[in-house]
């Protein structure tokens, strides 16, 4: 279901690669701009450059599910201006790109830190053993044993190699932090949530990408549990706070339909660059 990778989360190198996309104007000659990006990584291996390269790219390109807004979103990310709102647009792309990170996030980190239940399809048997039962009577943890466990139970994934990458990008995203348990037979990793919210601008990009194309404005609750959400793990009072601040903005409109409070989505691509980049 999800490869294997070997990649850091790059963000200097990924946010110099959108740099090269957006003065190149599109993503037309794919092997000019993987030639260029591979000049700037400073490996010694000019294999591991071209090989490093091409990742970049693939993750820029997995930051719009449209083909056609790949290069605006390669533009929003070198331009924003905004470090923490960079870091989270390339995150979003990492996570889709790397489809286990995605998982993981939405399917054990979201329940289980927002939602306070078992990660999706866990039950609180296998929790409580895979887990350790101690760790629920302090701050809520899950530890790399558990979560390489329920990759395999799960998603049939077997690579504890990839795993144990994907938390670490998510670390490195800012979505969780990491602890070594002490007291355990050998050193065990943890992980729990750490202090994170969304920037006005990724979510507006995430809430595009995501609804944009739909036939139906998503209402209000739908985007509160939107896939692009739990991928960042953040709480609905997140979401509607940023969907407040886009009403104002003009970005999004609220509207009764078929029954339930929706939002729709009035920006171009042209225009929703326009709105997010510094003028």
């Amino acid at each position: 279901m999800y490869a294997t990778f070997g990649q850091e989360f790059y963000l200097r190198e990924t946010a110099a690669a959108a740099g090269i996309i957006a003065q190149s104007g599109s993503w037309t000659h794919r092997d000019g701009l993987t030639a260029q990006v591979a000049q700037r990584l400073a490996y010694p291996s000019a294999t591991m450059r071209a090989r490093v390269a091409e990742k970049l790219l693939q993750r820029l390109s997995a930051g719009s599910r449209d083909s056609e807004r790949r290069f605006a979103f390669a533009r929003l990310v070198a331009e924003i201006g905004d470090s923490e709102a960079q870091r989270e647009l390339i995150y979003y792309a990492v996570s889709r790109a790397d489809g286990l990170i995605g998982a993981l996030a939405r399917d054990a980190l979201t329940p289980y830190f927002l939602d306070g239940q078992p990660p999706r399809g866990a039950t609180e048997e296998a929790l409580a053993k895979y887990n350790t039962g101690r760790l629920l009577t302090i701050e809520p943890m899950l530890t790399l044993p558990f979560l390489t466990w329920y990759a395999r139970e799960a998603f049939g994934f077997h690579s504890e190699r990839t795993v144990a990458l994907a938390m670490r990008i998510l670390r490195q995203a800012g979505i969780v932090l990491s602890v070594s348990l002490s007291g355990a037979p050998k050193r065990t990793l943890a992980y729990t949530l750490a202090p994170h919210g969304l920037s006005l601008a990724a979510f507006l990009w995430c809430l595009y990408d995501e609804f944009a194309c739909d036939s139906l404005p998503p209402s209000t609750d739908r985007i509160e549990q939107a896939a692009f959400a739990r991928t960042f793990v953040v709480p609905p009072a997140v979401i509607g706070a940023r969907l407040r601040e886009a009403e104002r903005e003009g970005w999004v409109q609220f509207a009764t339909l078929a029954g339930a409070r929706r939002v729709s989505l009035p920006l171009s691509t042209e225009q929703l660059l326009d709105a997010l980049l510094p003028q």
